[in-house]
């Protein structure tokens, strides 16, 4: 009995424990939006990079604060003596057994470091921006996919319905059939012509259900878990009035561009610290030592030192140069490729704008063709009972009201996809407008910022420390040697 006890409380502690563990199904789209911006793998790897890259602004501080470090030894030492007489006998021996230990401790504090600090704290913010910004751009990406994804299961569960609605009606049609053949109304190549259409609708059937599992597994992929329930409609964000306007914030808020954009000032930023890792420096250090030995003899002996050192880089052999020269060629690199992206964003960002355009025409007319399409095939079905219809002129209308019904659901998934593409690659895409929640990250010295304000800010506060240099201020500065203009000293 004990026993059987003990077994049906570790059940029950199993049963608890998964059903702790295990998180609520997402039931609609804002709560698959919620679970895909606070749990997808890929956004938790650069939070938790955003994360890390704001401890190099301490790195950045830490260069001026004073180190100290201590140090002990404790050691055991033997020596000892003998001599010899010319016969070979040890005449004496003498020996002693110390453990001498020493203590000490040293401060080093940098007085002047010549922009150091400057040039790493600003080489650190454009990293934690650029590193906001592409946070930004999955976060949008995120969202679009799980939306795309949902629009496309609505689509397939659309036209698993459709489809299963024109297979009943055709069984219904092959039923008549059989019967009006039974009484010599119509011929046997009727009932073959229906009975074809109904054994392609049962493979159609099957592979529009097929592409319904296909979908739940695509959302699975992105929110965790399949979906058990979906919103009644997904909730239409409004988009830019126009395309110049789409343009226009794409150029400006696009996270991914902004990343981009921030190579360059991450370059130059570079191009900073090494050429402030070439100036003098002035650092005072200060130390004591002691030392205690074991024979207690009362003796001590110690020193204690304050310097101040002034150090200067002589000759690098051309190493310094180099990088710079190196920094500024991926700061030229950089630049081009803001360009190359900037295009590229233009591209996508009008052709989104048109799909949009065009999905929202065919949701308008695919209304209008399905009308159309079931007053023709209620029409035929009544003009076949009084003679003046064939069977097969009834199954191209009943195709004909299918298709329909399959591009009016495609035209609505288009819509769909092609707004939530354009919301994203325009930037004005927010959690907020899926009724969504996205988990927040403090970055080190840059406020808590929502998209789209993400990438705009993190340019602003970029370029205000470190200024984009213009083409001919680089080429110049190539000319004369690869040195940039010094930076501000600190």
């Amino acid at each position: 009995m004990t026993k059987k006890r003990n077994a049906i409380r570790y059940s029950l502690s199993l049963a608890i424990l998964a059903a702790i563990s295990t998180p609520a199904a997402a039931q609609t789209l804002p709560e698959a939006v919620t679970m895909a911006l606070q749990t997808n793998p890929g956004l938790e790897s650069q939070r938790a990079n955003l994360r890390a890259l704001g401890q190099r602004r301490v790195q950045a501080v830490a260069q001026r604060r004073m180190q100290i470090g201590g140090e002990a030894t404790y050691g055991q030492q033997e020596s000892w003596t003998r001599s010899i007489s010319s016969t070979g006998v040890i005449s004496s021996r003498l020996a002693s057994d110390t453990t001498p230990t020493t203590y000490g401790i040293s401060a080093s504090q940098p007085i002047w470091l010549a922009g150091r600090v400057k040039a790493a704290m600003s080489l650190a913010e454009a990293q934690i921006a650029q590193a906001d910004a592409r946070l930004a751009g999955s976060e949008l990406a995120v969202m679009r996919d799980v939306v795309i994804a949902y629009a496309d299961l609505r689509r397939d569960l659309r036209a698993v319905e459709i489809r299963r609605q024109n297979l009943a009606a055709l069984n219904r049609q092959l039923e008549a059939v059989r019967v009006r053949f039974d009484v010599g109304d119509v011929t046997k190549t009727d009932v073959a012509q229906v009975e074809a259409r109904q054994a392609a609708s049962k493979t159609a059937l099957a592979a529009a259900e097929a592409a319904v599992d296909a979908s739940r597994s695509a959302i699975e992929r992105l929110i965790g878990q399949a979906p058990t329930d979906l919103t009644p409609e997904i909730k239409e964000v409004v988009g830019p009035a126009s395309l110049d306007q789409a343009l226009v914030l794409a150029r400006a808020n696009n996270p991914d561009l902004a990343a981009i954009r921030l190579g360059e000032t991450i370059a130059m930023a570079g191009a900073k610290v090494i050429e402030a890792e070439n100036r003098p420096k002035i650092t005072i250090q200060a130390s004591q030592a002691w030392a205690v030995d074991s024979n207690f003899d009362g003796n001590r002996s110690g020193n204690t030192a304050v310097t101040a050192r002034l150090s200067v880089p002589i000759f690098t052999g051309g190493l310094a140069s180099s990088r710079i020269t190196e920094a500024l060629g991926n700061a030229n690199a950089a630049r081009f490729s803001a360009v190359d992206g900037e295009r590229q964003i233009s591209e996508r960002t009008t052709n989104a704008w048109h799909q949009a355009r065009v999905a929202r025409i065919a949701v308008s007319a695919s209304a209008e063709q399905v009308k159309a399409a079931q007053i023709a095939f209620e029409g035929a079905e009544l003009e076949q009972s009084v003679g003046l219809r064939t069977t097969l002129d009834v199954l191209i209308q009943q195709q004909e009201l299918l298709e329909a019904q399959l591009a009016q659901a495609r035209a609505v998934h288009d819509l769909q996809a092609a707004t939530i593409a354009l919301s994203a690659i325009t930037g004005i895409l927010k959690p907020s407008d899926l009724e969504a929640t996205s988990a927040s990250v403090k970055k080190t010295g840059l406020p808590w910022l929502t998209p789209p304000e993400v990438p705009l800010a993190a340019v602003e506060t970029a370029l205000s420390i470190v200024p984009l240099p213009s083409q001919v201020s680089v080429k110049a500065a190539e000319r004369a040697g690869g040195r940039p203009k010094p930076a501000a000293k600190r």
